[in-house]
């Protein structure tokens, strides 16, 4: 049957087979086929994750992918009776540095959190992630005041006297009363602030564009609850 030829093309992914043109199905059938709610790339590499639902976006970095045809029915199959893998599938999947030049992805923009620094906030991230809370968030600097104010209110508890995280940020649409809030070390409550507003800058996103969350060192990410300790490898900001 030939090859199944996948290439990024504006905001539209076209896959070919003998000359017939199907926009979107291997995106489709991928992001259906993998169970885990987070992907983590760079194998070898300085490896970042984000939602899975975000691929569309995070590929468009990424150059040509090539799969075998037999690989796609695999896939298709998969979808059906299990979930499959992204090394099945992807042989050059987009690196850090690609992610990081262009800084957008698919018309999407990236904000990029550093576990390393931010082992507690990145873990609200994927916490939030995995329970299907949106990947692609919208800025919103007019709604952060009250979001904050619903997201982590006078009542929030702190039985460590860190700070309150949210995600989504208070500063996107997404955010407020339905955000998932977790206690964190206050110097990552102070990193969290001042990462945001950096990255944001440095994307040049603007009020109403939106952008999605990339977590670089995403082994740092911590695996329990903060307990008073602030775990952070590398304890700068930025």
């Amino acid at each position: 049957m030939g090859s199944w030829r996948a290439r990024l093309a504006g905001s539209a992914v076209i896959i070919a087979v003998a000359g017939v043109v199907l926009r979107d199905l291997f995106l489709e059938e991928l992001m259906y086929a993998i169970s885990d709610k987070v992907v983590t790339f760079g194998s070898g590499q300085e490896p970042f994750m984000f939602a899975t639902r975000a691929m569309p976006s995070v590929l468009e970095c990424g150059t040509e992918i090539e799969i075998s045809s037999s690989t796609m029915d695999q896939i298709v199959a998969n979808a059906l009776s299990g979930p499959s893998t992204l090394d099945q599938v992807l042989s050059e999947p987009p690196t850090l540095d690609q992610v990081l030049s262009q800084r957008a992805c698919g018309g999407v923009k990236i904000v990029v959190f550093d576990a390393a620094q931010l082992p507690f906030v990145t873990q609200n991230i994927t916490d939030a992630w995995w329970a299907a809370d949106p990947e692609v968030l919208t800025s919103d600097s007019g709604a952060e005041s009250a979001n904050r104010g619903e997201a982590c209110p006078e009542t929030f508890v702190r039985r460590h006297g860190g700070a309150c995280s949210a995600y989504p940020f208070a500063s996107t649409t997404e955010g407020g009363r339905e955000a998932r809030a977790r206690e964190v070390p206050p110097r990552e409550g102070r990193c969290e602030a001042a990462t945001l507003r950096a990255q944001t800058a440095a994307a040049g996103i603007r009020d109403g564009e939106s952008y999605i969350v990339v977590i670089t060192h995403p082994d740092q990410i911590a695996s329990d609850p903060y307990q008073g300790i602030d775990i952070a490898y590398d304890q700068s900001c930025g």
